[in-house]
């Protein structure tokens, strides 16, 4: 059942059930340094194993970086738009940018913003990621 809300965006349902928000935990490693290049610098977790049922853009917080949690927004997918069929989780933490490869973090997952969704180019994307910069902005300043 739990799943099923998380996979659908019932992400304060699920956390209900939970007892606590929904979270993955890993050690950040390399990636294709791409969101850097376009001004959000990511921090990204390998999910291997890992089957989430989550799939999209969410309003997240990251813990084990910094005394208190750190507000971002997380994509979980496989990057469709670089042709890499890997799934992974990247985070932009918000006004953050310090190397921290091979540190482990939490990342709780807040609020859906939106599904993953196909860009005609680099550019559309970017802009795209700043909408969905303000949006998690937005929903995170209001809990």
């Amino acid at each position: 059942a739990i799943r099923g809300l998380l996979r659908d965006g019932y992400l304060s349902e699920a956390a209900f059930m939970l007892g606590r928000p929904y979270s993955i935990s890993g050690h950040i490693v390399h990636g294709h340094q791409q969101g850097r290049e376009w001004g959000f610098p990511t921090v990204n977790l390998n999910l291997n194993r890992l089957k989430s049922p989550l799939n999209g853009i969410f309003a997240v917080r990251v813990h084990g970086l910094a005394d208190e949690p750190l507000e971002g927004v997380g994509y979980v997918g496989s990057r469709p738009i670089i042709d890499d069929p890997k799934f992974v989780l990247e985070v932009h933490i918000f006004d953050f940018d310090s190397e921290v490869y091979g540190r482990t973090v939490r990342v709780e997952f807040l609020e859906r913003v939106r599904d993953d969704m196909n860009f005609e180019s680099f550019d559309a994307m970017a802009e795209q990621i700043a909408r969905d910069c303000d949006a998690a902005r937005a929903f995170l300043a209001a809990v």
